[in-house]
């Protein structure tokens, strides 16, 4: 039997049958590959890297393989190693390629193997991963922790460039009788809308996190004192003039049989305190002074912001 099958893989030169065989085997994998030349002219692909380009099975062998369309231009001159790259206007898709070299007998190289893998789950997933540890789920903000890494290097950035810098802590009044009136799905709506009034307020370059239960922390750089003031003054006013929706289950009979909705309009007030950074303050301290001033404004009457620069407290309103 085997000097049969020797007789029949002879009667064909030796890469014709290797070749074959390798572009069968390839056709049942789920990475695409595709065969070039030295020159990056297209050999062979198989099914799953027509998935991935659509119309790279209908070009010529010995065509340029960049004529595909939205072949990488990351592919274009690698010889060897492996490379990530992303793909889609509106969804975008992640590839893993792997380039392995073909060289002659006399180390010429002849051709390239690329293996192709779709990593978009995996992508994806980092993406999340990075998200739990940085963003706070409820409200998008930067978490506690991460806020404190982002700020610290604005702060020194602006006070490298002798930049004004400030800081500031916004509460929510009485938040706690939201939550024992509407529940705690309205007090979590709240949050969110105002993280969302905060977000929009300020400019997109500073910084704002949720820095714990009802409390956001916001540090602001490169404007001056009396046009930060008014931007913060803009947060109070629009989270005050700020009308929430909340429709609230209720059950009709003990049985539970029936179920009505009700509807409310949730208003809120925050109080506000912020400090401008002298050169000695760290961020920690800023934030302790900005809570100090916070504190003001709720033993004033809340609803207001106390800014404090040095020992002198005022009201921005």
């Amino acid at each position: 039997m085997s000097f049969f099958l020797y007789a029949g893989v002879v009667r064909f030169n030796i890469f014709e049958v290797i070749f074959a065989a390798t572009i069968s085997a390839m056709d049942h994998i789920k990475e695409g590959f595709v065969l070039v030349d030295e020159d990056n002219n297209y050999l062979a692909s198989n099914p799953a890297a027509e998935e991935m380009f659509p119309g790279i099975g209908s070009i010529q062998k010995g065509e340029p393989v960049s004529t595909v369309k939205n072949w990488p231009i990351e592919l274009t001159n690698i010889e060897s190693n492996s490379i990530e790259f992303s793909m889609g206007d509106f969804e975008e898709v992640h590839f893993r390629a792997s380039i392995s070299p073909a060289y002659t007998q006399d180390k010429a190289l002849m051709a390239k193997i690329i293996i192709l893998s779709d990593i978009t789950y995996s992508v994806e997933l980092l993406k999340k991963l990075r998200n739990a540890a940085a963003y706070d789920n409820l409200t998008g903000l930067f978490n506690r922790k991460h806020f404190y890494e982002l700020a610290a290097e604005s702060i020194k950035r602006a006070q490298r460039n002798s930049r004004p810098a400030y800081a500031g802590m916004l509460d929510i009044d009485f938040f706690k009788k939201v939550n024992d009136t509407y529940g705690h799905d309205a007090g979590d709506i709240i949050l969110q809308s105002t993280a969302a009034i905060i977000r929009q307020t300020i400019r997109s370059y500073d910084l704002v996190g949720r820095y714990g239960g009802e409390e956001f922390a916001f540090v602001i750089t490169d404007m001056e004192c009396e046009a930060m003031l008014k931007m913060v003054e803009r947060i109070r006013e629009n989270i005050e003039n700020h009308v929430t929706t909340y429709e609230k289950e209720f059950l009709q009979d003990v049985r539970g049989r029936e179920i009505s909705y009700q509807k409310f309009s949730i208003k809120i007030t925050c109080s506000i305190g912020v400090i401008k950074f002298s050169d000695d303050d760290s961020l920690e301290s800023a934030l302790k002074k900005a809570d100090v001033a916070l504190y003001a404004a709720k033993n004033g009457g809340r609803n207001q912001v106390k800014f404090c620069e040095g020992l002198v407290q005022s009201s921005a309103a």
